[in-house]
């Protein structure tokens, strides 16, 4: 397999991301188009009438899982490529200062354009926005239920993102201390305790801001850590162990695939995103060690492209639901044609949507975090370098550095 010698990232980690923020839009899609969350639209296919059929759609909302282990395992595999088992002194703060050139710019455009498209629609009163936009830029929205989906609904993900962020010091300094297994049991452990209390708590029912406590709740970093604790185990099979694990991923994720989707659809609640994260790990584990060698068919314009929209795709996600609202403003869902409406609203939402996170990406994204980064990321030593199976995608020297 060809390998460019020049790209220090994984091109298989963009494509993930892309299928992630897919998966995202397709979702949102659907709800704009007047699609039921579980199951699909009544349809007529060869003469057969169908109903109750459950929806795939519902699935992209699962990118947010896959998001969580590709920042877990991108964000230890940058520190432990460079030789940092601790983060502390002048390396936390480079981590620091790096963590909000990455992500900070680009979040911030998107708030503010989110705030200018909800004063187009009338979506909210003058105070109300003013508050809700301040809560936003300060990552605040993950502590408070009527900010969370409010706004821009995609964006309560970016606020456990960043509690995650602040932990990820800590969870560094815990890995070396316990190591793989015992890291993974105490916090899959922990997070599960949390989750099952949380289910077991006689919570109201009743929404508050569009999300139930419960809900809410499950999604707080406690909640959610197993999924950025995975990736930071899966980083690490991937520098030091990949000869011991890397047969079990050719095969782990197929088992998996049918008991995640049973606790996502009908098992229990507090189970879901645990199980998911797992199996999001495995699809991670055999992407970075078999799809280099196995994308034999795929043109190299295709390869530079997808990889191209995987690196865009932190601007897609952020971007792609106020857009998506102004076009459902344009052509509301018609519930007499949901299938007419959805593909009426995913080709012109796609297209917008691409463009307007092109521009965010290249206008402020990317040369913002060249100019705030602190020191860029080394090469991968000799005994950390990807392995020659796996392509790698030439990218810009400043893209180099995203991870």
């Amino acid at each position: 397999m060809r390998v460019h010698l020049d790209a220090s990232r994984l091109p298989q980690i963009d494509w993930l991301r892309a299928l992630a923020a897919l998966g995202v839009f397709v979702f949102h899609v659907s709800a704009l188009a007047g699609f039921p969350k579980l199951v699909l639209p009544d349809f007529s296919l060869f003469g057969k009438h169908f109903s109750h059929v459950p929806s795939v759609f519902t699935l992209g909302a699962t990118g947010v899982n896959l998001f969580f282990v590709l920042s877990g395992f991108c964000l230890a595999l940058q520190q432990w490529r460079r030789g940092e088992k601790i983060l502390s002194g002048r390396a936390l703060q480079s981590y620091a200062r790096n963590r909000a050139a990455r992500i900070v710019p680009a979040y911030w455009a998107a708030v503010i354009l989110s705030m200018m498209v909800a004063i187009y629609l009338s979506s909210f009163g003058v105070r109300q926005l003013f508050v809700t936009t301040v809560v936003h830029l300060l990552f605040l929205h993950g502590f408070d239920p009527h900010s969370f989906l409010s706004l821009n609904a995609a964006l309560w993900s970016m606020a456990i993102e960043v509690q995650f962020y602040v932990c990820f010091p800590m969870l560094l300094r815990l890995y070396q201390k316990l190591e793989a297994t015992k890291f993974l049991f105490l916090l899959g452990s922990a997070s599960m305790a949390y989750r099952l209390l949380v289910a077991a708590l006689p919570l109201p029912t009743r929404p508050f801001g569009g999300i139930e406590l419960g809900s809410f709740l499950s999604y707080q970093i406690p909640g959610r850590i197993l999924e950025f604790a995975l990736g930071m185990w899966l980083a690490d099979v991937y520098l030091h162990r990949r000869d011991e694990w890397k047969s079990t991923f050719a095969w782990v994720w197929m088992p998996l695939l049918p008991a995640a989707l049973w606790c996502r659809a009908a098992g229990p609640r507090f189970m879901a995103d645990p199980v998911m994260g797992v199996l999001y790990c495995a699809v991670t584990g055999f992407a970075i060690f078999y799809m280099g060698a196995l994308a034999v068919g795929i043109t190299s314009f295709g390869e530079a492209r997808a990889a191209a929209f995987g690196r865009a795709s932190y601007s897609f996600f952020l971007i792609h639901l106020p857009v998506l609202d102004l076009v459902a403003r344009r052509w509301p869902a018609d519930y007499g044609h949901p299938y007419a409406s959805f593909g009426r609203l995913f080709v012109v939402g796609f297209l917008t949507s691409a463009v307007a996170s092109a521009a965010l990406y290249h206008g402020v994204e990317l040369p913002l975090w060249k100019r705030m980064r602190g020191v860029p990321e080394t090469e991968p030593s000799a005994e950390t370098r990807t392995p020659s199976h796996i392509v790698m995608i030439a990218a810009t020297p400043a893209e180099q550095q995203i991870v």
